[in-house]
């Protein structure tokens, strides 16, 4: 596969900065954006399929005439299958690994959670098949250790992080269908191994 491949991949799933195609890549080496992590998993939560983000829905004239309305414009980004098969993993992260925090009752959440060296930074990105979402924490101006903060002796992506965006989605998300992912159910084995 070899890591130009991973970095043209992170580029169609909605990763804008540029990246440099090193083995550790693919543990978190390269400063991305928030938005960006959202955008890519919700790229996933689509089946595959990538809308780039935008601010601007719909400006209207006092008279409801529309001047400007959004004209999305999805593109294909990964295979459904292989979407499928990242999206069913994920849901076990939220459902019976470090995630848990982000979990929302009754309805179905798939998210990783992610920290680096010193916990400097925390991480949770996850996604309904409504909404993606990232939550970092950190300090903008550097690098600062978070230990002792709150309840934690040290901030891991489990701990505030994905508990804020199970709050926060628990909340966005009050009112609206429970909705399942799109397409057929993931793959009964993972791709590229043999059955049995």
């Amino acid at each position: 596969m070899g890591p130009q491949k991973v970095v043209e991949v992170a580029h169609r799933m909605g990763i804008t900065t540029p990246l440099g195609a090193h083995l550790s890549l693919t543990l978190g080496a390269e400063p991305v954006t928030p938005l960006e992590m959202a955008t890519a998993y919700a790229t996933l939560a689509n089946d595959g399929v990538r809308n780039m983000p935008y601010f601007v829905e719909k400006v209207q004239k006092g008279d409801g005439a529309v001047v400007f309305s959004h004209q999305a414009k999805p593109e294909r980004a990964i295979a459904a299958e292989h979407a499928r098969t990242v999206t069913d993993v994920l849901v076990q992260v939220v459902n019976n690994g470090t995630g848990r925090a982000a979990a929302i009752p009754g309805r179905v959440v798939g998210g990783k959670t992610g920290s680096t060296d010193e916990n400097a930074d925390a991480w949770f990105v996850g996604f309904t098949p409504q909404l993606s979402t990232a939550v970092w924490m950190g300090a903008p101006e550097g690098r600062v250790s978070m230990y002792n903060v709150g309840a934690y002796p040290r901030v891991y992506g489990g701990t505030y992080p994905a508990t804020m965006f199970g709050a926060y989605m628990r909340a966005v998300l009050e009112g609206q269908p429970v909705l399942g992912f799109p397409g057929a159910p993931p793959p009964s084995r993972p791709p590229n191994q043999l059955p049995g």
